[in-house]
């Protein structure tokens, strides 16, 4: 496989925490040259040219995605802003690295497998998750049925965030819900380990915000029947009044045993975020469902890693540049991200409706 000496040519759309992470791990890889950087807030564009140095900044998309000196479009906005970036992006034959979900709608989603189909540029949906320890590892074992199937996968994603982040995330659930922001990048997980379709959804929400309309809410679950008989469990909150006790349960089990990754970091308080975490991936497996307690057989693999949001996009990083630069088809990536975004939506609608959603 051709790993070269190219640097790539980048645009980052959208001057966020997440823009500033991708550029960070870009400059980092040393694989990419950020050109230019552009946000319809034209102070945060022209901060973000000057903190990472890039060659320009601009409040028109339209107008950098067109120019000769750009090969990748990075697009970090708003979920409902994607499909309209990733579009013109792939019109011009730029080759694209979306942040998911792919979009905050269906009909968004499957322009931008149409215009991918259309154009000679490639598109990868961030599901960084994927790509990285330890989920490459848990996702093996499980596929190949460590612990057997149909398989019972119970995820949390709760974060208690105050000040300036709570507000970022106030502004996204008027966007896209935490069900669908977070929860595509989990039920993409389970969507790889059961390697087949869901067949029914059924979400629950609630606003614990009173300032925050009720038509949107900042807590939500979602349960998933896939087609094997494996059923699925996400819940994902933002806000100071989510607890941090369910902060993050990532706990598989199936006929012959359980699944665990262990989280534990070097310290975690809102304003003095982890930048070292350690998982433990905890399995216990049993010979039988009639054996005692004497005869589970435990085991724990540890994997530490660095925590800060670059850090956790360099595989996704490598993964996309090594597909560029060996011509290996991304398809069965978008559709990968259809499928998790079309069981998001369906909990979300089922929320709405008060229903289970048959898919």
């Amino acid at each position: 496989m051709k790993t070269g000496n190219k640097k790539w040519k980048v645009a980052v759309v959208g001057c966020g925490g997440m823009g500033a992470a991708h550029i960070e791990a870009l400059i980092d890889s040393g694989r990419a040259e950020i050109v230019s950087v552009v946000d319809i807030v034209g102070k945060k564009a022209r901060e973000y040219k000057e903190r990472y140095n890039a060659k320009r900044y601009s409040t028109d998309y339209e107008e950098e995605v067109r120019k000769n000196d750009i090969e990748i479009v990075i697009v970090t906005t708003l979920p409902s802003l994607h499909h309209q970036i990733v579009n013109s992006a792939l019109s011009y034959d730029k080759n694209v690295l979306c942040e998911k979900p792919i979009s905050n709608s269906l009909e968004g989603a499957m322009e931008i497998i149409n215009a991918a189909k259309k154009s000679k540029g490639k598109v990868l949906i961030g599901h960084q998750l994927r790509y990285m320890e330890p989920w490459q590892t848990v996702i093996k074992e499980l596929k190949d049925g460590i612990i057997g199937k149909p398989l019972v996968m119970r995820m949390t994603g709760n974060q208690q965030t105050f000040g300036e982040i709570w507000e970022g995330q106030k502004r996204l659930i008027i966007d896209t819900s935490p069900l669908i922001d977070c929860g595509v990048h989990y039920v993409d997980l389970m969507c790889l380990i059961v390697d087949c379709k869901a067949v029914s959804v059924y979400g629950q929400g609630i606003n614990l915000d009173p300032l925050l309309p009720d038509v949107y809410y900042n807590y939500g679950l979602l349960q998933v029947k896939f087609a094997d008989g494996s059923i699925g469990f996400y819940e994902a909150g933002w806000g100071p009044m989510m607890t941090q006790n369910a902060w993050c349960i990532k706990d598989f089990s199936g006929p012959k045993g359980s699944y665990s990754i262990l989280y534990e970091l070097d310290h975690n308080t809102p304003d003095n975020p982890p930048t070292v975490a350690t998982y433990r991936l905890q399995k216990r497996l049993i010979p039988s469902t009639t054996c005692l307690w004497k005869d589970v057989m435990v085991s724990e693999k540890i994997i530490t890693k660095n925590t800060e949001k670059g850090d956790s996009l360099k595989d996704e990083h490598n993964f996309f540049l090594d597909a560029l630069e060996n011509d290996i088809s991304l398809e069965k990536y978008l559709i990968g991200a259809y499928e998790s975004l079309k069981i998001v939506i369906a909990a979300d609608r089922s929320i709405k409706e008060n229903r289970v959603i048959y898919l």
